[in-house]
């Protein structure tokens, strides 16, 4: 692959990172109710998904250490994003549940993340979009699987 490819690239996606996740005017992040923490963002969205989740399912999805895993889960459950209890498999584990404010939350993120896209989506044109599309479906595919083969 050229080198100057790798370049252009990374640029664009240096850009697009910034645009969306750095600058909180221009897209507030959650619609400007959070800062954007991409493992906060990904634990959310995780346990939206699989409520009653133990800390270790999250972490082996997402690929961090468990300590870690746990700060996080911590730190969302003192922001009443989450709440712990009992895992009913017993034996010690605890499940996770998003609270209200925690969908809430997650609702809000989901809301600018569509409106991320959606900003994206009016740039190109219809006949442009389904190319644009496949190519980054392909992309996430392939290392979608790659990250889930490691570890």
């Amino acid at each position: 692959m050229a080198t100057d490819d790798a370049e252009r690239l990374l640029k664009c996606i240096g850009t697009l990172l910034e645009v969306f996740l750095v600058n909180e005017d221009r897209f507030p992040t959650a619609g400007g109710k959070a800062r954007y923490n991409p493992i906060d963002f990904a634990t959310l969205r995780y346990v939206q998904t699989y409520p009653g989740c133990r800390g270790a399912d999250i972490a082996r999805h997402l690929k961090v250490a468990a300590t870690t895993q746990q700060s996080v889960l911590d730190r969302l459950i003192r922001r009443g994003l989450v709440v712990r209890g009992d895992h009913p498999d017993g034996g010690g584990a605890k499940a996770h549940h998003l609270t209200e404010e925690g969908q809430a939350m997650r609702d809000a993120i989901h809301a600018q993340d569509i409106a991320n896209m959606n900003a994206m989506l009016a740039i190109i044109g219809p006949d442009d979009r389904q190319t644009v599309l496949n190519a980054i479906d392909k992309i996430a595919d392939v290392l979608g699987k790659e990250s889930s083969e490691t570890g």
